[in-house]
């Protein structure tokens, strides 16, 4: 990347398929998939990129994106998902028991890079009864707050 003069990856660490970096506070988020990506090696990504000038800015997918955190369905300390379609998405419930569990990850995720920036990627929303717009809005408003 420094070669042709690119300076910031921008690394997804939740997308369709799988959470790609191992979360050691909920291991179950790597159940699907035996492909991903230690602490350890996210660690030596940040600082090899960090040492040619790259910056990665890493992003967790939370909304219609999330089939790579179904290790957390209805756990106690879990996520709740609304599904329409065949789409998964995060259902912020009263309870708060989502926004809980996104925190932890979230927290987790960002000792792993130093960067000022954490990209949420809310951008694709299917919306249902249960999540609809505002619910989906709520739980990106209050994640953003975190940040």
């Amino acid at each position: 990347m420094s070669f042709v003069k690119l300076n910031v990856l921008h690394l997804h660490i939740l997308d369709w398929c799988r959470f790609s970096v191992q979360s050691k506070l909920y291991p179950e988020l790597q159940e699907h998939t035996t492909q991903f990506y230690t602490q350890e090696q996210i660690k030596d990504l940040v600082s090899y990129a960090g040492d040619r000038g790259i910056r990665v800015i890493p992003e967790v997918e939370s909304a219609s994106h999330v089939a790579g955190m179904i290790g957390l369905i209805n756990k106690t300390k879990g996520l709740r998902f609304c599904n329409d379609s065949g789409f998964l998405e995060l259902y912020n419930d009263p309870q708060g028991v989502t926004l809980t569990t996104m925190k932890n990850i979230l927290e987790e995720m960002m000792t792993l890079f130093p960067d000022q920036f954490f990209h949420l990627g809310l951008d694709e929303v299917t919306t249902s009864t249960l999540c609809s717009l505002q619910n989906t809005k709520s739980l990106e408003q209050e994640l953003m707050k975190f940040l």
